[in-house]
């Protein structure tokens, strides 16, 4: 409220806060959802469908290539990782 010009992002750790996260960022220009990528994948349709509204989804923390590769497939591009080696090999070897 006291400076509404500046873009949020919403911090999405349970499921059940990830609907009204995305709404919010969607109805304000420039905000994000940053979700655990264990929510984003039991909710592909959601961050889909969040991503199809013009929301920047970022996931974190994503460790393992195959966490990543489900990421990418919903449409995620911004990754949150321990593993940074390990991901740019992975990034690396994409075709």
């Amino acid at each position: 409220q006291m400076a509404p010009e500046i873009p949020r992002a919403y911090i999405v750790e349970s499921d059940t806060r990830l609907p009204e996260a995305l709404e919010k960022a969607a109805a304000e220009e420039g905000s994000s959802v940053a979700v655990a990528i264990g929510v984003a994948l039991a909710n592909p349709g959601l961050v889909r469908a969040g991503l199809e509204a013009d929301v920047d989804v970022a996931t974190w923390t994503v460790d393992e290539p195959s966490e990543a590769e489900a990421g990418r497939e919903m449409g995620i591009r911004r990754f949150t990782t321990n593993e940074v080696e390990k991901l740019l090999a992975w990034r690396d070897g994409l075709p």
